[in-house]
C-alpha cells in the first residue's frame, strides 16, 4: 500500500488507513441482509485494497457476530497487516436490549472475551464504548490502563465523549485515539476536540460520515425505506430534514461527476482531509461498498472543488443543524 494512505495513530508508531472499515454492518443488527460469507468477503476486499483499520466492538452483535465473523476473514492473514480496533462498555441483555455498562470488572471481561471471539491474544487499540453516566470515567480509565498492564491491549482510546471527559480519561490512561460521530452535517464535536487532540498527538477517529447511506448519493429523493430500516427514525431521514438533505446531496453528486468520482468518494475524501483527522470509517455489507470507499485513498481533492463543497455545506446549515 503506498505510503501516502497511511496516517500515524496518535505516538503509538503504528499507521493506519485514512479508511478504515468500520464492523457495524456485519452485527445485522441494524443492517438488513446481511450474510457472514458475503461479510467475510468484504472484509478480505478491504485488506486487498489498502485498508488496514479494522473497527469492531464487544456488542457488534448479541453473540459478538462481527468479532466471529473478523476471525473467520483474517485466519492466515499476517498480524502485521491490520490494525485492530475494538470497543468495550457495552452489551445487551437478555431482553435484547443495549446496556452501557463501564464498570472495572465489567470492561476486563468483555475484553478477555473479545479476545477469544477474535482469535487473537491483543487488540490493537481498545476504546472504552461510551462513558457511563452510572460509573466513575476514572474507574473505566483505570481498568483500561490494567488492561494496558496486563499486555491484553496495546493501546487504548475512548468514544463517544466531550472533551472534558477525554482530558480526564487521558489523564489517568493516556489515549491514542477519539472516535467521534462526524459528517459534513454534523461537525460539532470534531470542532470541540480537534485543538486538543492535535496538540496531545491523539488521533481522531470518525464515524457516521456517509450517515448510514445518506452521503453516499445512492439513496434518491423518492425511496421508501423498509418498514424494519432502522434509519426511519432518524430525523436526516425524515420529512422536512429529508428534502433539504436530497438537495445538498443533488450539489454533491453535481461536484462528484465533475471529477468522475461516486458522490461516496467524493464525501469520504473531502472528510478525511480535516485537519487531525486520521481516518474515517465506512460501513459495508458488499465488496463492492467497500471497493468504492477505499478509492478515496487515491487522489486529494481540488481545491476550487473542496470550496465549492464547504459553500454548500454553510448553505445547507443555514437552514438549521439537521
Amino acid at each position: 500500500m503506498p505510503d501516502s494512505t497511511l496516517k500515524p495513530l496518535g505516538s503509538t508508531g503504528l499507521n493506519v488507513s485514512a479508511v478504515g472499515l468500520g464492523c457495524w454492518p456485519f452485527a445485522g443488527v441494524t443492517s438488513l441482509g446481511v450474510e457472514d460469507s458475503q461479510s467475510v468477503r468484504t472484509i478480505r476486499t478491504a485488506l486487498e485494497h489498502g485498508i488496514n483499520l479494522l473497527d469492531t466492538a464487544f456488542s457488534y452483535g448479541a453473540d459478538g457476530r462481527s468479532d466471529k465473523v473478523l476471525k473467520e476473514a483474517l485466519t492466515n492473514v499476517p498480524r502485521d497487516k491490520y490494525v485492530l480496533c475494538s470497543k468495550v462498555g457495552t452489551h445487551y441483555d437478555s431482553n435484547g436490549q443495549r446496556v452501557v455498562d463501564g464498570r472495572g470488572e465489567r470492561l476486563i471481561d468483555q475484553t478477555r472475551r473479545s479476545l477469544e471471539r477474535l482469535g487473537t491474544s491483543v487488540i490493537d487499540l481498545q476504546y472504552l464504548h461510551q462513558p457511563d453516566p452510572n460509573t466513575d470515567l476514572r474507574e473505566s480509565a483505570e481498568a483500561l490502563q490494567r488492561l494496558r498492564e496486563m499486555g491484553l491491549i496495546r493501546y487504548a482510546g475512548i468514544s463517544n465523549a466531550t472533551l472534558a471527559e477525554c482530558q480526564l480519561f487521558h489523564s489517568i490512561c493516556p489515549i491514542a485515539a477519539v472516535q467521534i460521530p462526524f459528517n459534513m452535517l454534523q461537525p460539532n464535536t470534531y470542532r470541540e476536540l480537534v485543538d486538543w487532540c492535535t496538540a496531545n498527538q491523539i488521533s481522531i477517529i470518525s464515524f457516521w460520515v456517509l450517515m448510514k447511506g445518506l452521503f453516499a448519493g445512492k439513496i434518491e429523493r423518492t425511496t421508501q425505506l423498509d418498514a424494519n430500516d432502522r434509519r426511519r427514525t432518524y430525523p436526516m431521514y425524515q420529512s422536512h430534514q429529508w428534502d433539504i438533505n436530497q438537495d445538498f446531496v443533488d450539489v454533491l453528486r453535481r461536484l462528484a461527476t465533475q471529477l468522475g468520482w461516486s458522490v461516496a468518494q467524493l464525501v469520504v475524501r473531502w472528510s478525511l482531509e480535516r485537519p487531525g483527522m486520521t481516518s474515517c470509517l465506512v460501513g459495508a455489507k458488499r465488496p463492492e461498498q467497500i471497493i468504492e470507499s477505499a478509492a478515496a485513498l487515491r487522489a486529494p481533492l481540488p481545491l476550487d472543488l473542496t470550496r465549492e463543497i464547504e459553500a454548500a455545506i454553510a448553505a445547507r446549515l443555514a437552514n438549521g443543524e439537521p
